[in-house]
Formats: structure tokens, sequence, C-alpha cells
């Protein structure tokens, strides 16, 4: 189920479309931020997926290193993980009038910018999300096992349409068939596996492709974790999903993971503005 960012609650954001606006011209390398919907009420859906890397970036911070979020009586500010053609990195700062207010954002900036001057040696590091390396490769030498009943039952949704034209009694043989094959793909080229942060699970976990309607051409993802000595897939993601979690560490490479922006994509699990619940 969605909940509300806690950037919101922490913080006022107004304007915020025209601010991360800013921020999307200030960072580099450019990037297509769309989607075919707004985030919120308040936000353009050209700014869609940078609206959720920011909420769900400091939602991270929030929950696993505070300390990387200054704050003192009267500004608040936190690295973005994005910089601009030169290498600088990019902030968020906030600022409240009076201790009883709620920080306000006052907007995204360069960190030779003199607006962060009245912070000046205390702007934190980004957020790190590598806490084992070893969960961003993926190990061919481990088997798979397939959480058939939550992607068939629970997740069907978010499998590609043509599936709803294969008589049932066949779907799971043709879901496990393209399962398999995604682990064989991967076992000839491990980086294939694409490392993504999940917010609703508070865990890293690896992107596989998932060729359903055409072989060559991922139409989903299969989000799998490391127990021990086996990966589990736990659930099946529509691309636009994969995309945004795998965005909160890097910019994914668009060998295979490329949003298909599908307006009917599922929003479960998924952050919300204050004027959306």
């Amino acid at each position: 189920m969605a909940g509300a960012s806690d950037l919101y609650n922490w913080a006022n954001c107004t304007d915020e479309n025209r601010k991360l606006n800013d921020l999307a011209s200030l960072s580099f390398p450019k990037e297509d931020w769309s989607g075919v919907e707004r985030p919120c009420k308040s936000v353009d859906k050209n700014l869609f997926v940078l609206w959720k890397y920011i909420h769900h970036t400091f939602g991270y911070l929030t929950k696993k290193e505070p300390h990387k979020i200054f704050e003192n009586s009267n500004y608040a500010c936190f690295n973005t993980g994005l910089e601009t053609e030169k290498y600088e990195e990019i902030f968020a700062i906030f600022k409240r009038v009076t201790e009883n207010d709620k920080f306000e954002l006052v907007g995204f900036y360069e960190e030779t910018n003199n607006i962060l001057n009245v912070i000046r040696g205390k702007l934190p590091e980004p957020a790190n999300y590598i806490i084992n390396p070893s969960d961003f490769i993926f190990d061919a030498t481990k088997e798979m096992n397939y959480s058939l009943n939550h992607i068939l039952d629970e997740r069907q949704g978010r499998l590609p349409k043509v599936i709803k034209t294969i008589p049932e009694d066949y779907r799971e043989d043709v879901i496990v068939n393209r399962m398999r094959n995604a682990y064989r793909r991967l076992k000839r080229n491990y980086k294939l596996a694409i490392p993504q942060y999940s917010p609703r699970h508070d865990e890293i976990q690896l992107l596989i492709p998932v060729c359903v309607t055409k072989k060559t051409i991922a139409d989903c993802a299969l989000a799998v974790r490391k127990i021990d000595d086996v990966y589990i897939a736990k659930t099946i993601l529509t691309l636009d999903m994969a995309y945004n979690n795998a965005r909160l560490i890097t910019r994914p490479d668009p060998e295979w993971l490329q949003p298909l922006k599908d307006a009917n994509d599922i929003k479960e699990d998924d952050i919300i503005g204050p004027d959306e619940s």
C-alpha cells in the first residue's frame, strides 16, 4: 500500500515543480525523467522519475543514514547524489524561520553555489547503497528458485498483456519457460543483472530481464535476492517500476532496462503526496 512521502512529512516543498525543473536542468548527463502521468498533483509528468528519485533518496537517508541529513536550528541539507556537468555535487537545501516551523525547500544547488555558504564545511555525503559489494554482481554458480504462486496469482497484472491471451492452464508453463531462459542468459552474461534498491523491503536486489512477448526484448523484470547459496526470485516488476528502483542507485544501462511509460502501470507499494491520500 502506498504511504505518504517522508520528505513531505518533514518539510514543506512549495513550488516543487519549478525547483525540480531547475534540478533537471542542473544535473548531468541529461536524462529523460518523464512518465505518463503526474507523480502528485503539484508536479508535472515530465518530472515523474525525478520526483520519485528525490523522495525515495530522502526516505532511504531517513531510515538508513540519518547522519547524512544535516540539520541545525535554521538550515537543513542532503546530498541528492546527482552532479553537474563539471562534476559538482548537487544538494537540496532547506530553511525555516522559527524553531516551531517545518523546514521549507529552498531549492537544489551545486556545491560551489554561494547559497550553500551558510552550511559550508557541513555538506553531507550522498547515500551509500553498497553495503555488501557482492550483492551487486550476479553469481552464475548459484541456483535460482521462483515464487511462482506470488508471481502468477498476486502479481500477474505486472506481466505483459499478452499473458491474458494464453489459456490459464498454459500460463504457468510459459512464464516458467521465460524465467528459465532469463537465467540461462545471465549465466552467459552476468552483467545483464542490474542492482535495485527496494524501498518496500529495504534491501538490495538484482533485476533480471524477462522476455515474454519477444525473445530478445525485455518486457518485465524479475527481482531476486541471494539467500545463502540460492537466488530467490521474489516478485515480478513492470519495467517502469524496475527503472524507478534501479535509478536510486545509478542510471541504468539502457541495454534492456528502459521504462515503457505505461499509463496502466501498477502503483502498489509506492509513495504518494499528501494531497493524494
